[in-house]
């Protein structure tokens, strides 16, 4: 207990706000390159779904458990080319041959 001002207040045992290292943000984050991508997703079409996700753990060692690895393999799967999706888009935006500047 803690006596101010004539007042007791009863001392706070929960974990302290600062000083404590707090755990890391998103552990679970990586960052896929466009080459990487291409080789997941070459993986994916050549061979199947399990060997995408054999090459996802080759190039990211931290993914340890297999479900996860099929999960991302997927996604990474699903994802078209940056360069294919702009080059769509700036044919849209150009009014698609409708006569539009």
């Amino acid at each position: 207990m803690i006596r101010a001002a004539g007042v007791q207040i009863e001392a706070c045992r929960c974990a302290a706000l600062a000083g404590d290292a707090p755990p890391p943000h998103a552990p679970r984050m990586f960052i896929v390159t466009e080459a990487e991508a291409a080789a997941i997703r070459a993986a994916y079409q050549q061979q199947g779904e399990l060997s995408a996700a054999v090459e996802l753990r080759r190039l990211f060692p931290g993914i340890t458990d297999n479900a996860e690895a099929l999960k991302c393999a997927r996604t990474i799967a699903g994802w078209k080319a940056l360069l294919a999706a702009r080059v769509r888009q700036a044919a849209v935006g150009r009014g698609g041959g409708r006569g539009c500047p």
